[in-house]
């Protein structure tokens, strides 16, 4: 038990130093991120794919590709910390077009379907459009978006560390058990 509550502190501390470092460097930092991960990933995959060989003689294609793949991307990620970026950048114009979209979709429902679900979808579609507009043109709306991306993280961070401390579970909703008396 001390080993599973020393695992959830020590992520907590690294979750509140991701928060951190997000909210200082942004996008750069999960690039760092996910290439540590994946070259994580990779490096388990690759012991599964030697204890096949040791222990069954056989190599199945899908452990091999998980290891190289993953080890690709991992070190694209750490050598280029512009990737992830790229790839936000990406997912933004895509939000760009998903916001025309809900307001065109809002005003033909509101015209010819029901008119609260229509002006929903237009408010909807504005605000999408509106976020992922300031993000694109104003590079002060980028600065703070991450900077509150990283400090929601390290709060995170926090509630992890403690309910780790405390034995708390703050993750999982809780399912409350209401009898009904007859």
């Amino acid at each position: 038990m001390e080993n599973k509550k020393l695992i959830l502190i020590l992520e907590a501390i690294a979750t509140i130093a991701l928060g951190i470092l997000v909210a200082i460097f942004g996008t750069q930092t999960l690039s760092m991120y996910f290439g540590i991960v994946f070259l994580v990933a990779s490096v388990g995959f690759l012991v599964a794919c030697i204890m096949s060989l040791v222990k069954l003689h056989t190599l199945t294609f899908v452990p091999v590709l998980s290891f190289t793949v993953l080890a690709t991307l991992g070190v694209l990620l750490l050598v280029r910390v512009d990737m992830v970026a790229f790839l936000i950048w990406l997912f933004i114009y895509l939000l760009l077009g998903v916001g025309a979209a809900l307001v065109l979709h809002g005003i033909y429902f509101m015209i010819k379907h029901n008119v609260i679900f229509g002006i929903g979808e237009v408010t909807l579609g504005i605000i999408v459009t509106l976020l992922s507009s300031l993000y694109l043109t104003v590079f002060e709306f980028q600065v703070v978006f991450w900077i509150v991306v990283g400090v929601v993280i390290a709060v995170y961070g926090v509630l992890l560390l403690i309910g780790a401390l405390f034995n708390k579970d703050f993750t999982s909703p809780k399912v409350i058990d209401q009898k009904v008396e007859e």
